[in-house]
């Protein structure tokens, strides 16, 4: 194991410990947070998600829509709309 690995681990593990103590959750889990709370009925899912701009969705943030979904959330996206580029290829003399 690198010390660069080393390091990060332990790094790992105390942010672990530290999020456990707090009885919170850090940005990457929240989405199964969310997820298993709707499931769950710990929380009501939204009526409306409107998603804008995602090229495309991870597996946990698709998983986490589909929970939605399910649960009646009417899901609206809007894609990424933007014209192709107009791209040439062009010669031109030598500047020297």
């Amino acid at each position: 194991m690198s010390e660069d690995t080393r390091v990060f681990a332990r790094w790992a593990g105390e942010n672990t410990r530290r999020v456990e103590r707090l009885d919170a959750t850090d940005q990457a889990r929240l989405p199964d947070e969310v997820r298993a709370l709707v499931d769950g009925g710990g929380i009501p899912a939204p009526r409306e998600v409107v998603l804008a701009g995602f090229a495309e969705l991870t597996p946990q943030q698709e998983a986490l829509f589909q929970a939605l979904a399910a649960r009646g959330t009417r899901m609206e996206t809007h894609g990424d709309q933007r014209e192709l580029g107009d791209c040439r290829r062009m010669e031109s003399g030598d500047a020297r």
